[in-house]
């Protein structure tokens, strides 16, 4: 089994849009990406944010739910890899 490394959490008290004052100027919810494929999303919020580590997740795998403005989870479906969810940082 493979181990994925993803950058340290910086925890917050806030997602999505109510972290604006976090980053100005950035964005930090996706609500047209639901639908989109991953490839195309992590494209997208990368773009919009380069601040954000984007880290995919398909139905099953556990995350600790630990709220960090630096990360973006994108839920996907795993037979279509598609985006379930609205991306929101946190």
């Amino acid at each position: 089994m493979n181990k994925v490394s993803y950058p340290p959490c910086e925890h917050c008290n806030c997602t999505g849009n109510r972290c604006s004052g976090e980053i100005p100027g950035m964005k930090f919810e996706w609500p047209e990406l639901i639908g989109a494929d991953e490839i195309k999303a992590k494209a997208t919020i990368t773009k919009e944010n380069p601040t954000v580590f984007v880290m995919s997740i398909y139905p099953g795998v556990y995350i600790i739910p630990d709220i960090c403005c630096n990360r973006v989870v994108l839920y996907l479906d795993r037979q279509h890899g598609i985006v379930t969810q609205k991306p929101i940082v946190g």
